[in-house]
């Protein structure tokens, strides 16, 4: 349980642990060059707030236009599963209100 914690934390700590992280998944993995940190920073703040960056990046890059349309569009396919879903005959109407409701909450 240690050497999972320590492999999993090895990048975020000093060079000696990294280096021997470097040599471990050299051996297990066949990789021979250690990730740049930036690659690394960049990939945890990715994995951890991947929804807040994409926010940030959207917001200063996105056209103001092209946002709108893409808020329609998922609009217009929201509905048209709605539609999908009131006219299906295999569900019943409990079946139907709940993934309706689901749809809903995305």
């Amino acid at each position: 349980m240690v050497w999972r914690f320590m492999m999993n934390r090895a990048w975020i700590i000093s060079r000696r642990f990294r280096a021997i992280k470097q040599q471990f998944d050299q051996v297990f993995l066949g990789t021979a060059v250690e990730p740049s940190r930036a690659t690394e920073c960049a990939n945890y703040v990715n994995e951890n707030m991947g929804f807040a960056v994409s926010k940030l990046y959207i917001n200063k890059y996105f056209d103001k236009g092209a946002r709108l349309e893409s808020i329609a569009m998922i609009e217009n396919i929201r509905h048209q599963f709605i539609d999908i879903i009131n006219q299906s005959t295999w569900m019943d109407s409990v079946s139907k209100r709940k993934a309706i409701e689901k749809v809903s909450e995305i």
